[in-house]
């Protein structure tokens, strides 16, 4: 199976970051298990309110999404725009407890040293921009946790969705085998059989390790 990149994003008219926005949203709206749940996915035309979506649990809190499609490393003009989102949705959104900010890829943590002095990271700068948020949060008397979908977070919640092979599918244009597709094709191939299938009859083939391997890639 080709692997999913997100610099390869797209739904048919859609920009990629536009399209990355929409699978955010669908994950996002995903996360929740309850009816008494309200998701809203905003219209970005007017203003997002710093966030693309954002859940209202029954007792009022609200969890907040906001998509940056930058592939490259982060730069100081990026940062900005992330803090300025932030800045935004605590403006915007008084009841929010949490905030997921999705980019598309990994955040590098070299650990590095540069003539014995320690190389700052894309995680010591997120790390550094998160205690300035909670400052933000704080001066409004708020208590925020600021949480990172980065590529790796993003492919996990992808993997982990229940129409998994439809959002690789919609989004990434790859054909994924999904668990209910394999189950109807053996239902349909027993039927096909008839008497002639029988489990004390089976047969253990090399070729099961492959899709097991397989299996094991698809859900991990």
């Amino acid at each position: 199976m080709n692997q999913i990149n997100f610099a390869q994003i797209g739904h048919v008219g859609e920009a990629p970051s536009e399209s990355f926005e929409g699978l955010v949203c669908q994950l996002a709206r995903n996360t929740s298990d309850s009816p008494h749940d309200t998701f809203i996915k905003n219209n970005g035309s007017g203003g997002d309110g710093g966030v693309e979506c954002y859940l209202t649990l029954a007792n009022g809190d609200e969890y907040g999404w906001q998509a940056k499609y930058f592939l490259e490393t982060l730069q100081e003009s990026q940062w900005t725009q992330i803090t300025a989102s932030v800045r935004t949705a605590i403006d915007k959104h008084p009841k929010l407890t949490k905030y997921y900010i999705c980019l598309p890829r990994n955040l590098n943590d070299s650990r590095k040293r540069n003539s014995g002095k320690p190389v700052n990271t894309e995680r010591d700068r997120w790390n550094k921009h998160v205690r300035q948020w909670k400052d933000i949060a704080n001066q409004e008397n708020r208590n925020i946790e600021f949480i990172l979908w980065g590529e790796s977070e993003l492919i996990s919640q992808i993997f982990n969705d229940k129409s998994s092979a439809a959002l690789i599918n919609y989004w990434f244009n790859l054909d994924v085998p999904s668990w209910e597709g394999m189950n109807k094709l053996f239902i349909h191939s027993k039927s096909a059989l008839g008497e002639r299938y029988s489990e004390e009859m089976n047969i253990e083939l090399p070729i099961e390790k492959s899709l097991d391997a397989l299996w094991i890639e698809v859900n991990i």
